[in-house]
């Protein structure tokens, strides 16, 4: 009987360190959205369906869609957006304008909280992108990103 008695104890404390690690990672997410005001946010479907690259000045590779990346990631997946830039994607909108926003991309594993932010570009093309960047850096815009956009236009067309 005390064999058994402690044999119970035993489970139960392991069972209880097993699932202290993902009570710990429920919470800083929780706590990481409190401090940075995230809000859950559901991204546009051309966004998901979108392929995207990792860096935007001299980009290596371009990776699609971000719905299968989602998939490979794994953890319990949300789409949050902070509070202020919801607002100002609220107002672009509301005025016609197609903006650039921020969106994170939240996977809560077992043991951690990770964390990938996307910038939004809403160009439906390599030169619509250029477009908005030079509309931004002025002569600048050729000089910074104008190999990345060759490179977007190579990736596009093949």
């Amino acid at each position: 009987m005390v064999k058994r008695w402690c044999l119970t104890v035993s489970l139960l404390m392991l069972a209880g360190l097993l699932m202290k690690p993902a009570v710990v990672a429920a919470e800083s997410a929780r706590s990481f959205r409190q401090q940075n005001g995230l809000l859950a946010y559901a991204p546009p479907d051309w966004f998901l369906e979108g392929y995207f690259i990792a860096r935007e000045k001299k980009p290596t590779y371009v990776f699609g869609p971000v719905k299968d990346f989602v998939r490979t990631i794994g953890g319990t997946t949300a789409w949050l957006i902070e509070d202020l830039e919801l607002e100002r994607l609220e107002q672009s909108s509301t005025d016609g304008k197609k903006t650039e926003y921020s969106v994170f991309l939240e996977s809560v594993l077992p043991d951690r909280v990770e964390y990938w932010v996307f910038v939004v570009l809403p160009h439906g093309s390599a030169q619509a992108w250029f477009d908005a960047r030079r509309a931004f850096h002025g002569r600048k815009a050729n000089a910074y990103y104008g190999k990345t956009q060759r490179n977007l236009e190579r990736a596009l067309s093949g």
